[in-house]
């Protein structure tokens, strides 16, 4: 063989190669459905992205085993083979002032809240007032909800600090 065509093999290649995507990025989630508009959904967009990267560090992964169901079971086992940060991207976040006037938000100042396990609710002004940090510990917070973590015990102190603690400020 000659030079020449070994260059182009090693060129093609390149090419190909190039156009693959990569095994880090094939393994990487979607990102959740967000359903709600104005300045919030890009705070929400932001801190999906931010809640699932840190899911992907083990350390995050541990809230899955320390916290259980209603029935004492680790919330990891209702994940079954799906992965936390592409649990998370399954879900839908939605604008949890629906019906506008509700009150859902303003009951109890909630950045988000969970309901029936499918979905988060955003509260959009009190979400937004959360640091980026702490808006990517709120989703994750509720995802153990849809999970089926309970509260009371343990109170949503204390799984938010449980959460900063494993995942992060």
């Amino acid at each position: 063989m000659s030079l020449r065509s070994d260059a182009r093999r090693i060129a093609v290649f390149a090419a190909v190669a190039a156009l693959l995507p990569s095994a880090a990025l094939a393994q990487r989630a979607a990102a959740p459905t967000i359903l709600l508009g104005g300045p919030a959904a890009l705070d929400v967009s932001r801190a999906a992205r931010q809640a699932m990267e840190r899911l992907q560090n083990l350390r995050c992964q541990q809230l899955l085993d320390e916290f259980s169901d209603r029935e004492g079971r680790p919330l990891r086992e209702s994940l079954r083979s799906t992965s936390p940060d592409a649990y998370l991207a399954s879900l839908v976040l939605r604008n949890g002032e629906i019906p506008v006037g509700s009150g859902h938000c303003l009951s109890d100042g909630a950045a988000a809240f969970t309901a029936n396990g499918a979905a988060i609710f955003i509260c959009g002004t009190s979400f937004h007032a959360l640091g980026k940090g702490a808006q990517a510990n709120a989703l994750i917070h509720e995802m153990l909800h849809t999970l089926g973590l309970r509260e009371n015990p343990p109170s949503s102190a204390e799984i938010s600090r449980q959460v900063a603690a494993r995942c992060g400020g």
